[in-house]
């Protein structure tokens, strides 16, 4: 078994109220150049495209440090091919700008301003640990990327009326991702394809994926949805309350939580 461990260390601060940071975010950091803190070291990336697609339209991406979070997964890829792939998907702004300041939802989970944002980057800090130690470094990340892309595809659903209603989000990703892929194809056929049947939403049908990270990648977009649902229905609720409901279009969901 290949094991990944050190690559992929737990991204997550203990002393951060996540519950608190996936309803308002933190306004504790303030875009600049490609500089991102580690906890013990500052790390600087020559990127000099995006540090200036990010001077550009820093009140697009808002002071909160779930764009600081996108750019960590991003630089802690050791595979070069899926680094130049994001690279090229950060470089574009009808993809990345709608990315960083779109909702997830109307009103089902993340449902504000850079909600899509969040709910991406949340689902793939959930799978780096487990799958940095359980799959190859060229599996594990293309899995992780998986899970940051995988509803790519709302940057037009969730932005252009009633798109939603014609296409659905999941077929928008691929679609949107055909031309990047087409290019990583020319070198790397099997990473192309990979991407291909991670964000294919019928890929985790039936007893076993073809790549068991699909399993990875259902369960952190189940667990983050969630979450933040399950902060939703408990917002503005008394702290002693132990249930709360969250009502949408299509149903009402119940939700409990221990005290």
């Amino acid at each position: 078994m290949y094991s990944n461990k050190d690559e992929y260390p737990v991204s997550s601060n203990p002393n951060i109220n996540r519950g608190y940071q996936r309803q308002h975010g933190s306004n504790s950091v303030t875009p600049h150049t490609g500089i991102y803190n580690t906890g013990s070291h500052n790390t600087v990336e020559k990127w000099p495209n995006l540090e200036q697609l990010i001077q550009q339209r820093k009140n697009e991406i808002g002071n909160h440090d779930d764009f600081f979070r996108l750019l960590k997964i991003i630089f802690r890829l050791k595979d070069t091919r899926i680094r130049t792939l994001m690279s090229e998907i950060c470089q574009t702004p009808e993809i990345i700008l709608p990315f960083i300041t779109a909702p997830a939802s109307h009103n089902h989970h993340h449902s504000y301003p850079g909600g899509l944002l969040r709910h991406s980057v949340e689902c793939a800090e959930y799978i780096q640990p487990l799958a940095g130690q359980t799959l190859t470094t060229a599996e594990a990340e293309l899995t992780i990327v998986s899970a940051l892309l995988h509803d790519l595809g709302k940057v037009v659903t969730m932005t252009e009326p009633d798109t939603w209603h014609t296409v659905s989000h999941e077929v928008m990703t691929l679609s949107l991702l055909e031309p990047i892929l087409k290019q990583l194809q020319a070198y790397w056929k099997q990473g192309a394809h990979t991407l291909r049947e991670l964000l294919n939403p019928a890929s985790d049908k039936g007893s076993f994926p073809k790549l068991p990270g699909a399993v990875l990648i259902k369960m952190a977009d189940q667990y983050s949805t969630s979450l933040s649902a399950r902060d939703m229905a408990f917002e503005g609720q008394p702290d002693y309350h132990y249930w709360a409901s969250l009502k949408t279009p299509t149903a009402t969901h119940h939700f409990n939580r221990v005290l």
